[in-house]
C-alpha cells in the first residue's frame, strides 16, 4: 500500500489507524503533534477510529519552540 507521510512517498503492509501508524513511527504519545490526512486535520481523540488509507497523504506536524 503506497502513502506520502510528510511529503515522502512510502509503502505499508496494510490498511492501519492514525495511532498504530503513529506508534510505528514512535510519535504516538508525544505531545505537540497534528496529523491531517488528505489535508483535513484529524483530532486526536479519532487516531484510534481513523484509518490511513491506500494513497492517502498523511501530514504530521511537530510544534517546536522557537524564539
Amino acid at each position: 500500500m503506497r502513502i506520502v507521510y510528510n511529503g515522502i512517498e512510502r509503502n505499508i503492509d496494510q490498511e492501519c489507524s492514525i495511532a498504530e501508524y503513529l506508534e510505528k513511527e514512535g510519535l504516538k504519545d508525544k505531545t505537540g503533534i497534528a496529523v491531517a490526512i488528505n489535508e483535513t486535520v484529524i483530532p486526536r481523540k479519532d487516531w484510534n477510529g481513523c484509518k490511513i488509507k491506500n494513497d492517502d497523504i498523511v501530514l504530521v506536524i511537530k510544534a517546536t519552540q522557537g524564539g
